[in-house]
């Protein structure tokens, strides 16, 4: 972005560690949190995004929606998929009958290996263990709610409390009404969130929560109960850059999103949970249980 608009990026580095950061709302008509930094002209914009849901527009202007997630039949990504494996055309080419039978062969041949990579995982899904978790959509993570069975904890409640009251109102429950008895829980920063997850329940992540949350063994990650929703770079209002900044944003889509994938998506699927050695006893047994409370407490 800087490239293309030919300007200098500025630094102002906040000294809150990371994921100790208050990403900040609108209390009481005033920004909290590092929004107070471009509402009070410090900075231009924040190295990060915010739900574009309507919450920070009395103080702020956001850019084009970004970091989308489009939907796609599956079906036509499994032909796709096909066509790709068999490289073939819509029709046979060839003049001779020798070259017409080697390509039905071939095709042949291939989906006789696709159909057999499909039929695994089909079965591998079969036999996979019951989900350890106890919702699979935000339908029936809002009647989890409900029922007190599911309970949220959260950094800011503005990032998952207007899904669940819209996802509530489709199934005929006031969410209003159950978040007097079953409130979201709101943790001062991601240490205190992820201290509060060993209470049963549920926890929307950004990406520095993401990363942090992965790395302990006890946590399970869900992602398509709550949809990907839209996020936008903030700015103070009629700030002078914004025209061009959505424009190289809707320009620059496919490079941005490539990035994205690159360095956010991609980099989590190498993360591992990390798990503290057991302590020395002398006893094999007693160095063997906190291994095995730490395997089973997903399940419990």
């Amino acid at each position: 972005m800087a490239r293309r608009l030919n300007v200098t990026i500025t630094p102002v580095l906040d000294s809150t560690s990371p994921g100790d950061v208050d990403y900040g709302n609108i209390v009481n008509g005033t920004p909290t949190g590092i929004l107070q930094y471009v509402y009070n002209d410090t900075v231009d914009t924040i190295a990060m995004t915010y739900g574009n849901d309507g919450h920070l527009d009395s103080h702020f202007t956001l850019t084009t929606s970004m970091f989308y997630k489009s939907d796609t039949n599956w079906m036509d990504v499994a032909w796709r998929m096909l066509r790709l494996q068999l490289l073939q055309p819509q029709t046979c080419e060839s003049g001779l009958i020798a070259g017409k039978l080697s390509i039905i062969i071939f095709s042949l041949a291939q989906c006789a290996v696709i159909m057999g990579i499909m039929s695994s995982y089909l079965f591998s899904n079969l036999i996979k263990p019951p989900n350890p978790i106890a919702f699979c959509n935000i339908q029936e993570m809002v009647v989890g709610v409900m029922k007190n069975d599911v309970h949220i904890v959260e950094i800011s409640d503005f990032r998952v409390k207007n899904a669940l009251i819209q996802a509530g109102a489709l199934e005929g429950i006031d969410m209003e009404e159950v978040f007097k008895y079953n409130p979201i829980r709101i943790a001062s920063n991601i240490s205190d969130a992820l201290e509060k997850l060993h209470e049963k329940g549920s926890v929307m992540d950004d990406d520095e929560f993401l990363y942090r949350a992965i790395r302990h063994c006890d946590v399970v990650m869900n992602d398509d109960a709550i949809q990907p929703g839209y996020s936008s770079f903030v700015f103070r209002k009629n700030h002078p850059l914004l025209p061009q900044v959505n424009r190289i944003l809707s320009e620059e889509k496919l490079e941005i999103r490539r990035i994205w994938v690159k360095y956010m998506v991609r980099y989590k699927e190498r993360l591992n949970c990390e798990t503290e050695p057991p302590q020395s006893t002398g006893n094999i047994f007693q160095d063997l249980l906190p291994i095995l409370d730490l395997r089973l407490l997903p399940f419990a």
